[in-house]
C-alpha cells in the first residue's frame, strides 16, 4: 500500500507514510519547505534520521523534531508507518506565542530533538498520534486549512513532546557554570525582552553583579549583555517584518517600544536601515525563498 502524497501549501505541510514493501528516502528540508519546522512521528517499524554527519536509529513510538536549519535525510524501512508535519516560520510565531511556556517551546524548537516513548508512555504517544492526525485532517478537509488551527496543533505537538522530558539535549560547551548562567539569562531574555528591562534587572534575577554578568557574556559569547538583548529584539523585529502582516506601528508595540518613531530610530541605529526598507527588500518572492532564518540563535548555549 503506497504512502499518501504530501499535502501542503506555503505555510504548512503534512504527509502520511503507510506501510510499503520498499524503503523510502525523504528529505523534508527541500523547497518549498526549506524554512519549515518539522515533526516526524514514527508509529511503527524503523527509520533512520541522518543529519550533521551522524545517523540516529528510530524505532516504533519515536519522534524526531528539527528546525529549518537542519536538513536531515529520513530513511523509512519497509513496513514502517509514520507521519510528517511541518509549519513555516510565520506560523511558528503563532504556535510559540508570548507566554511563559514560550521560552520552553522556542528552545525546544530551535535544535533537533529525538523523543523516545516507551510502553509506560503509551497514552502520551496516543495523544501525539492523534494530534498529528488532527493536523493532517485540518489540511485535508475541504473548507478547513486554518492557519490558527494548524498553529494550535503545532503548539500542542511541541508541548506534548517537551513534557516527556526524555528528549536528547545538545551537549553544553564552555565552562559548566558559565553555560548554566547563560542558559538562564537566555530564558529571562526570552520572557522579558519586550519589556525593555535594564541589565540590572537580569543581573539581580541571576544573583549576579552587573560586572559579573558582563564578564561571562563577553568571555563566552564575545558580546555584552546589552548587545545580546538588542540582538534578540532585532531578530524578533526582522522575523515579524519578514513574515507577518502586522504594520510597523503594531510591531513596535508588540516589541515594547513606546511608538513607531522610537522603534524606527532604534532599528536604524542598530541595523543601518529603516524597518520600511528592510521589509521592502524582503517582500519579493526570490528574497523570501533565499533569506536566512532570523528567528534562531544557536550561538547561545
Amino acid at each position: 500500500m503506497n504512502g499518501q502524497p504530501g499535502i501542503g501549501v506555503e505555510q504548512f505541510r503534512g504527509e502520511a507514510f503507510t506501510p510499503t514493501l520498499f524503503r523510502r528516502i525523504v528529505r523534508p528540508g527541500r523547497p518549498p519547505y526549506g524554512q519549515f519546522f518539522h515533526i516526524f512521528v514514527l508509529i511503527d517499524g524503523r527509520a533512520v534520521a541522518e543529519f550533521s554527519q551522524e545517523s540516529h536509529v528510530l524505532s516504533e513510538q519515536a519522534a524526531f523534531t528539527f528546525p529549518a536549519s537542519v536538513a536531515p535525510t529520513l530513511s523509512i524501512d519497509p513496513g514502517a508507518e509514520a507521519l510528517l508535519v511541518g509549519v513555516s516560520q510565520e506560523l511558528m510565531i503563532d504556535a510559540i506565542g508570548n507566554k511563559a511556556e514560550s521560552v520552553l517551546l522556542r528552545t525546544f524548537s530551535q535544535r533537533p530533538a529525538i523523543v523516545t516513548l516507551d510502553a509506560a508512555s503509551a497514552e502520551t504517544f496516543t495523544d501525539l498520534i492523534n494530534l498529528a492526525k488532527g493536523f493532517l485532517k485540518e489540511l485535508r478537509v475541504p473548507g478547513r486549512g486554518s492557519d490558527l488551527a494548524i498553529a494550535g496543533y503545532a503548539r500542542l505537538l511541541m508541548m506534548t513532546l517537551w513534557r516527556t522530558g526524555e528528549w536528547e539535549k545538545p551537549a553544553a560547551t564552555g565552562h559548566g557554570l558559565d553555560v548554566a548562567i547563560l542558559q538562564r539569562f537566555r530564558q529571562l531574555v526570552e520572557l522579558h525582552f519586550r519589556e525593555r528591562r535594564p541589565i540590572a534587572f537580569y543581573a539581580k534575577a541571576l544573583g549576579l553583579s552587573h560586572d559579573r554578568l558582563h564578564a561571562i557574556c563577553t568571555r563566552t559569547l564575545e558580546r555584552t549583555p546589552k548587545a545580546l538583548i538588542q540582538q534578540r529584539i532585532m531578530q524578533e523585529a526582522n522575523l515579524r517584518l519578514e513574515r507577518s502582516a502586522s504594520s510597523i506601528q503594531d510591531i513596535a508595540a508588540q516589541l515594547g517600544f513606546p511608538d513607531q518613531t522610537y522603534f524606527s530610530h532604534a532599528y536604524k541605529r542598530i541595523t543601518g536601515i529603516s524597518p520600511h526598507e528592510y521589509r521592502r527588500r524582503t517582500m519579493g518572492p526570490e528574497s523570501r525563498a533565499t533569506r536566512a532564518v532570523t528567528a534562531e540563535y544557536f550561538d547561545w548555549p
